[in-house]
């Protein structure tokens, strides 16, 4: 089957189409047919019609916005479904009775759900009198299926639509009018897991199998849906899908509502944030180093705010810095400190972020915020690749970037994997140093493989740890590995931890 494709809706996961044959088999003509039964009332006549086959279609089936539309005078077409002949729709056109003296009738085609819509049809005439209509004046019978609200009477009749035919060599009049419908599309996936889940479950509560939305929803934020003939559907998140071309299926596709409202709201000025800190009084500082200082402020609005105010810096990491703004402020998660503006009044830009209390790891070791990297500054490598140049602290940073200059999501890993050696050690990786002059890593490390580690943890720690103690401790040393190829992926450590934890869960469940 030919179309020649008019539009495509990735929003609405529908395709507007024309059928580009001449004599299209979505337009239905008494004369094409052959009668079944003649009464003294009038001539019945049924034809078959065959929309797609799922062959020739998948993944495109017909759309519920679709209509149907009946022309002529004198007669009743009805429209059923081929596979056991249930009505979907009737039209009935009287000789001066619709359309401004017109016959013609237009009837939405019913179906329980999208999922009902068939592919293959039959269209059943029945005249109310033995002239058929057929006057000289009234227009050809037509019926056929058409896109929602396109058929315009006045438009149809000053066009005169109906009686442009062609004669081909065979002398049989041949219809040119093309008609749009409108088709809506799935995706569908060749994995096991999704076809199991297709055979498994009812259409209420079938959902995406994760490798699926994983593979073809690319856009961060954005969601898997089960079509309903069993594909599958990208949608971006609420917030993030008001834009005309949101496009769930490539990365970056889903953007905030307004992304230079976004990053408008968050410039702050310089007499805002000199009034927060009493123009960077020295009693407001809370720190400093070789980066620059962090004072404490108070905005108008009573945010408190920790406002940093780094040191000169060279023009081109300024323009670049900017950049980078709206990035980060739709960075949203509860363990990382949130970027709430910046000031561009000054020569070096002015970061201002939720302002953290300072306390023991005791206090915070459940609501700890990672705030010791601060922003990274993108740095163009080649045309396909970027490398960040990042202020942090030496202890947490994967070594190969020292190397290489450039983080990966293995660098999380490491990262993180340095975080469990300080909580089941309670030392700092970055003041501690071992009599063999190792850092807290690689002393770890060693202990571990030798099976020595008790000298290391912290006795609260072996005291409660129980038998999970060893697991994390694996776990630790899996993610600091130096190579980056020999450490888990984060989904892998979350995966782990959860065994961990489910492990724990159900020997405290058997004990009590």
């Amino acid at each position: 089957m030919t179309m020649q494709v008019l539009e495509i809706s990735i929003q609405n996961n529908t395709a507007r189409v024309l059928d580009t044959r001449v004599s299209a088999s979505g337009i239905w003509r008494p004369t094409d047919g052959t009668s079944t039964n003649t009464t003294t009332g009038g001539d019945k006549e049924n034809f078959f019609f065959t929309f797609n086959t799922d062959q020739e279609m998948m993944p495109y089936s017909l759309s519920t916005r679709n209509e149907f539309i009946l022309t002529g005078c004198n007669l009743m077409a009805e429209l059923s479904r081929a596979s056991d002949g249930s009505i979907l729709s009737v039209c009935a056109s009287k000789k001066h009775q619709q359309c401004n003296g017109m016959g013609c009738c237009r009837s939405r085609i019913s179906t329980y759900n999208k999922s009902n819509m068939p592919s293959q049809f039959i269209c059943k005439w029945k005249w109310f009198n033995k002239g058929h209509g057929d006057d000289g004046e009234s227009p050809p019978a037509y019926a056929f299926i058409a896109e929602e609200g396109w058929f315009k009477q006045g438009r149809v009749e000053e066009e005169g639509w109906w009686f442009h035919q062609d004669q081909g060599p065979d002398k049989d009049s041949k219809l040119l009018l093309q008609v749009p419908i409108l088709l809506q599309w799935e995706v569908f996936s060749s994995s096991a897991a999704a076809h199991d889940i297709i055979k498994s479950c009812s259409r209420s509560d079938c959902h995406c199998p994760r490798e699926v939305s994983a593979s073809l929803c690319k856009s961060k934020h954005s969601y898997c849906k089960r079509g309903s003939r069993g594909g599958y559907t990208c949608h971006c998140s609420k917030g993030y899908d008001s834009e005309a071309d949101a496009n769930p299926y490539v990365s970056g596709g889903c953007r905030g509502r307004n992304n230079f409202a976004t990053t408008e709201r968050m410039i702050i000025t310089l007499e805002e944030i000199e009034k927060a800190t009493n123009n960077f009084d020295k009693a407001r500082e809370l720190g400093g180093g070789g980066h620059g200082t962090v004072y404490k402020g108070i905005l108008s609005d009573l945010h408190v705010v920790a406002i940093k105010k780094p040191k000169m810096v060279v023009q081109k990491e300024i323009d670049e810095f900017i950049n980078e703004v709206a990035i980060l402020s739709q960075i949203n998660h509860r363990n990382v400190v949130k970027l709430y503006g910046c000031c561009l009044e000054t020569q070096v830009p002015l970061l201002v972020y939720e302002f953290i209390s300072n306390g023991t790891l005791y206090e915070h070791l459940h609501t700890a915020k990672v705030a010791d990297f601060g922003a990274s500054r993108y740095v163009p490598v080649d045309r396909s690749a970027v490398t960040t140049m990042v202020q942090g602290t030496i202890g947490y940073l994967d070594p190969m970037y020292f190397y290489t200059q450039r983080l990966t999501e293995k660098s999380d890993v490491y990262s993180f994997g340095v975080v469990l050696v300080e909580l089941l050690t309670r030392k700092k990786p970055f003041s501690y140093m071992s009599p063999e002059d190792d850092g807290l890593v690689a002393h770890f490390a060693t202990l571990f493989a030798e099976g020595n580690l008790l000298q290391i943890l912290d006795p609260q720690v072996v005291d409660e740890g129980g038998k999970e103690l060893e697991a994390v401790a694996t776990l630790a040393v899996t993610c600091v590995k130096l190579s980056g190829e020999d450490r888990p992926v984060m989904r892998q450590v979350e995966l782990t931890l959860e065994a961990i934890r489910a492990s724990n869960q159900g020997v405290s469940a058997n004990s009590g």
